[in-house]
């Protein structure tokens, strides 16, 4: 039998030790498949909004019915048709009470016929002249308005004009300033140069003519030297006479080179200070061409803020008159008004008249005209039939609003002026634009006049602010409405931020080791605005294009089947399925 020493012992408990912390590193190296959503983040738009269903309704809708109780004799129009303001709509039949009209009428003595015909004249002047100034008709105030209309047209553009020169006279702006300005500034630094040039003698042209002198000078003290020399030993007889008038004739030669570059440089110099002269003048002119600019710019300024000025004249002016043929025009109206209601009190001393006037507005009543211009989108008159209550329903199918409701508790949220995403019902290929102009003060009230119970709801208006659109009065929709709006911001969703005891927030990161293998780390956050869907989310370390876990508490759960501490999920490895 083998007796086990203290050494065996120890190392074989080494050996399991390592066998346990080998099993466990492969454990951990292993990657663990776990079904879960992923998904990509990058700087993008988040919008918190409201969703409700809402209808197509008419900006301007009028109901047309009667309270008289005709027959209908003539219907005009049908459904679609396009009508003006006062258009006969249909024609009741009024056979019998014309006959009793001028039955009555026939019965009058000449004092009542007299009151009757001063009442009808007065009426019909008075509505005439209502009729003129409610549709902006009457002569004086059309002409009136017209010249004021053009007087204004004329202070607009004498306005712009005189801004577009004060904000090019503020930005130096102007071509011409601007131009002149220009030149001046090159005339300045020519002129500038050739002073430098003057007084640092570096004009290329008398350095040249300069040090053409100078070697001028130089062979000619050579060659003077040379020649007086020779004379001397041509008179001792130590050199020939020809070799003697050779450097005489040198001596010439560098003597005339001497004075002809001495004369050239004069010319250089004569050159230089002509050509400043004319940098001179040229700096001269550009100073006073800049100048007139100036001038030329004010002179434009100050006209065109006179000619701002009578406009502003002639505006106040046709204003006033304006003002004053509306006044007139009222104070005809009420003239006219003063006259009818002179006729209507002597009418209305007589019974017999009181009634003719009675049956004759009956008459007038049974014509029945379209309140406003519009398309009739409802007929419910009919040919033969009495016309009692609602005839026609006249709306103006180019202008065109959304009606809507919403729950008490999303009440307080809503904000005039809010953006409204409109969708048709039926389709998702249109999508047009909407403000939120209307919230009801109250809520809405059931047919018994209460707003009582658990579904209290308010009523909102969105005005369509996109055109040439596919809506059509009582289509359905859907509204959006943009509570809240961020742009370039990282938002995840809702389940992907996890809370932990301490109150902070954080979201999983995976992050590819090998091909389908991700690791996992924890990314402290943050939260911000949040909708239905999703949770705005902030950090130092967030990037575009992390891959974010939808939802961690997969994984954990999954860790806790495996009886692996969530805590150890940095070393882990993972396999998405």
């Amino acid at each position: 039998m083998i007796k086990l020493t203290k050494k065996m012992i120890y190392v074989s408990i080494i050996i399991v030790l390592l066998i346990i912390v080998l099993f466990s590193l492969m454990s951990m190296s292993r990657p663990i498949s776990v079904r879960a959503s992923l998904s990509t983040i990058s700087p993008s738009e988040m919008v918190n909004s409201l969703t409700v269903r809402g209808t197509v309704e008419s900006t301007d809708k009028y109901n047309v019915f009667t309270s008289l109780s005709f027959l209908t004799k003539e219907i005009m129009v049908e459904v679609g048709d396009k009508v003006d303001e006062g258009e006969v709509l249909c024609q009741l039949d009024t056979e019998d009470l014309r006959m009793n009209i001028e039955q009555l009428k026939a019965d009058l003595d000449v004092t009542q016929l007299n009151n009757l015909r001063q009442y009808e004249d007065s009426k019909d002047v008075y509505e005439e002249a209502k009729a003129l100034l409610a549709k902006n008709k009457n002569g004086s105030v059309l002409t009136a308005q017209t010249n004021m209309e053009s007087a204004k047209a004329t202070l607009d553009d004498a306005k712009r004009q005189y801004d577009d020169l004060k904000e090019d006279y503020a930005k130096d702006n102007n071509y011409d300033v601007e131009t002149t300005r220009i030149k001046l500034d090159q005339a300045q630094k020519d002129y500038d140069d050739a002073v430098a040039d003057l007084n640092l003698n570096r004009d290329p042209d008398v350095m040249a003519a300069e040090n053409t002198l100078k070697s001028a000078a130089v062979d000619l003290e050579k060659k003077e030297s040379t020649y007086n020399s020779n004379k001397i030993l041509y008179h001792n007889g130590v050199i020939s006479r020809d070799e003697f008038e050779r450097s005489e004739a040198d001596y010439l030669d560098s003597l005339i080179n001497y004075e002809d570059a001495a004369e050239k440089l004069e010319t250089a110099r004569k050159e230089q200070m002509q050509d400043l002269y004319q940098l001179e003048n040229d700096l001269e002119k550009a100073r006073t061409d800049y100048e007139n600019a100036l001038k030329e710019q004010d002179r434009a300024l100050e006209e065109a803020k006179l000619t701002l000025d009578s406009a502003q004249t002639a505006y106040d002016t046709a204003v006033a008159s304006y003002d004053s043929a509306v006044e007139t025009a009222n104070q005809e109206l009420n003239r006219h008004k003063t006259g009818l209601d002179e006729a209507e009190i002597a009418l209305n001393n007589d019974s017999v008249l009181i009634n003719i006037a009675r049956l004759e507005k009956q008459l007038e009543d049974s014509t029945i005209k379209s309140p406003a211009p519009g398309t009739v989108t409802e007929v419910y008159a009919k040919e033969g039939s009495e016309a009692t209550g609602m005839l026609f329903i006249v709306e103006d199918t180019e202008s065109l609003k959304v009606v809507s409701t919403v729950k008490e508790y999303d009440y307080s949220k809503l904000k005039v002026g809010m953006e409204v995403i409109i969708r048709l019902d039926s389709t998702d290929d249109y999508e047009y634009e909407g403000i939120l102009s209307k919230i009801d003060p109250a809520a809405v009230k059931d047919d018994a006049g209460e707003s009582t119970g658990a579904d209290v709801e308010f009523g909102i208006t969105i005005d369509i602010k996109s055109t040439d659109t596919q809506l059509r009065i009582g289509m359905s929709t859907r509204l959006e409405i943009v509570l809240e709006k961020k742009s370039d911001v990282y938002y995840v969703p809702y389940d992907a931020v996890r809370d932990n005891e301490n109150g902070e927030s954080s979201i999983f990161v995976a992050y590819s080791v090998e091909q389908g293998v991700y690791g996992i780390r924890q990314i402290f956050v943050n939260v911000g605005m949040s909708n239905d869907f999703h949770t705005e989310i902030s950090s130092n370390e967030l990037s575009s294009g992390m891959t974010i876990i939808n939802d961690p508490s997969v994984i954990m759960n999954e860790l806790e089947k495996l009886n692996i501490n969530p805590s150890s999920i940095g070393g882990l490895r993972f396999r998405f399925i």
